[in-house]
């Protein structure tokens, strides 16, 4: 019954909402196409299959090594695409998922989504990408606050790149975890040019909360993979992720398994991957955490101890709020779905209330699970809707 009524509420929109109307008409349309789809767990996994290529999308831009003394090694990296032209353009700026990165076929096929708009980008990773590992970022203040610094010395070096006479207006993206950075940079005063819009896609509403949902996510999908086996999984997936466009009426065991498959793919191998490349760098022991508490317990303690106190920083509430004291007129929306496991527990309808959010910034869909609807070609009509229109 909760859940029917935050979703009369969040559908209650009128002419004015933050996203369009044409957005607004293209979402609701893709819950009615994949209403059948499954969990949320499936739809993630299935998502993000559709958003990997058998090669990398071209993408346009170059990546550049930033100068910044919030690392040890000196730099970080950051992308940058500039239209060939002295004209004045729109700049995207997107903030990816965990791990995501300029290399990692889901953030090229972002990114290449972006740049047929027709628009300077920039790419903007965090601190779960490969890259910021290897820059071995300076935590000894609040970590948030040196993303912060960080992303200032990213933003100083995109000026020289694309200069402020060729930016007609600028758009943030911050999809999953990066949607708490993109908020906590848009909530600063001391950069120019500021931003029009803040899209939030599928992001933690508290990020030491979301850890403790996708750890209980990947211990119950370890549970399933042992079950299923790699062999034993293939023909399910070949099924259901290659020969139809839509896994449609597929049973709970084939669920959890391709479930399982995602999880792996995406969260674990990733995890073990960052937690080798730390140990390398830092000459520490090579492990294999089985889940993020053990990871950050281990390579990342600053940010564990942040996680343990709950501290604020770490929550989309404190940054909304944060943009509506010091710029109130900037539009920031978000769009996610009910079943989006990261978010598990956490009621969105209390999180919107207390950053002084309406009803119309909000778009939550009915299905989804973590970032889901981002893996469909309809997603590419919703950021043609949303941005081509301004790059014109």
């Amino acid at each position: 019954m909760k859940i029917l009524v935050l979703l009369l509420v969040f559908s209650s929109f009128n002419v004015n909402a933050a996203w369009n109307v044409q957005s607004q008409s293209k979402i609701r349309q893709m819950e009615e196409d994949y209403k059948n789809m499954g969990t949320g767990e499936l739809a993630s996994a299935w998502g993000t299959w559709k958003r990997t290529h058998l090669f990398s999308p071209t993408i346009s831009g170059k990546v550049i090594k930033v100068p910044t003394n919030e690392t040890r090694q000196g730099f970080v990296n950051a992308y940058f695409y500039k239209i060939p032209t002295n004209a004045s353009r729109p700049l995207i700026v997107y903030f990816p998922r965990m791990f995501g990165e300029i290399g990692d076929k889901l953030t090229d096929d972002f990114v290449s989504k972006i740049e047929e708009l027709n628009v300077h980008v920039l790419v903007i990773p965090n601190f779960l990408s490969h890259s910021w590992i290897q820059a071995q970022p300076i935590y000894d203040k609040h970590p948030v606050k040196t993303e912060i610094f960080i992303i200032a010395a990213i933003w100083k070096e995109m000026l020289k790149q694309i200069p402020k006479d060729n930016i007609s207006e600028t758009h943030f993206i911050g999809e999953g975890l990066g949607g708490i950075l993109a908020s906590a940079w848009a909530a600063q005063m001391d950069f120019t040019p500021r931003p029009l819009t803040v899209s939030l896609l599928w992001p933690p509403a508290e990020f030491d909360t979301s850890m403790i949902n996708l750890d209980a996510f990947i211990e119950s999908s370890s549970k399933d993979w042992a079950n299923c086996g790699s062999i034993g999984t293939f023909p399910t997936f070949l099924n259901y992720f290659i020969l139809s466009d839509t896994p449609v009426g597929i049973s709970k065991s084939d669920d959890q398994c391709l479930s399982a498959w995602g999880a792996n793919r995406e969260y674990v191998k990733n995890l073990h991957s960052l937690s080798t490349l730390n140990a390398h760098i830092t000459n520490g022991q090579v492990t294999r955490p089985k889940n993020f508490q053990y990871f950050f317990e281990h390579s990342y303690k600053t940010f564990f101890r942040a996680i343990t106190k709950k501290d604020e920083m770490l929550h989309l509430g404190y940054w909304i709020n944060s943009i509506r004291k010091s710029q109130p007129a900037l539009d920031v929306r978000i769009l996610t779905s009910f079943d989006d496991f990261f978010n598990k527990g956490i009621p969105l309808a209390e999180v919107a209330r207390k950053a002084n959010l309406q009803p119309e910034n909000i778009m939550v869909m009915n299905w989804g699970g973590h970032g889901g609807p981002i893996g469909t070609p309809e997603f590419t009509e919703v950021l043609t809707f949303e941005f081509k229109r301004n790059a014109n």
